[in-house]
């Protein structure tokens, strides 16, 4: 599958299996404080994946999908275990996090979470973003791995009523 037309695409052993285990070492060890199973804004709570977003081997990643000048706009880690494990209903992600709110015409609604602005962006701002997703265990279709419908991105913003008929006539992908 091509990010292009499916609007996925999966690159196995990307990143380097010491890269995977230090950011696994750091996460295990991080203070209890935090929420444990999903946490925002882990770019600036975590040197190792602080250092992953700004490799060469992310950055050429990106800048070959997206080509200009990127900026990171939302880094979330989940720690998914048997016993603290839930589930997502099919949805698209839609917000952005920002520095600060500045009113803009066709922006919102506006959230703040974890001490940080959300805000949905227009169409035409999220059509030129990309998510990447490391995984650093294995993940598959019986241990609660990501699911898409491929193409599902040229669809534009759809209403929960959307997704469901989307997700009912068009086959997902486990990724």
């Amino acid at each position: 599958m091509n990010i292009d037309d499916h609007g996925i695409e999966i690159r196995r052993n990307y990143v380097e299996s010491k890269v995977v285990e230090s950011i696994k070492a750091e996460t295990s060890s991080f203070d209890q404080d935090l929420p444990k199973y999903g946490i925002r804004n882990a770019d600036k709570k975590f040197p190792s994946i602080l250092k992953l977003i700004h490799s060469d081997n992310v950055k050429a990643l990106v800048s070959s999908i997206l080509g200009a000048k990127t900026n990171l706009v939302r880094c979330i880690f989940f720690d998914k275990t048997p016993d603290k494990n839930w589930l997502v209903t099919w949805h698209q992600d839609k917000t952005i996090t920002l520095n600060k709110r500045v009113e803009i015409e066709g922006w919102g609604p506006w959230s703040v979470k974890d001490d940080t602005v959300h805000v949905q962006p227009p169409l035409g701002v999220l059509n030129k973003m990309l998510t990447l997703r490391l995984h650093l265990d294995d993940a598959d279709s019986t241990n609660g791995c990501l699911k898409v419908i491929p193409g599902s991105h040229k669809l534009g913003m759809l209403t929960q009523a959307e997704i469901a008929q989307t997700t009912k006539t068009n086959p997902s992908f486990a990724c």
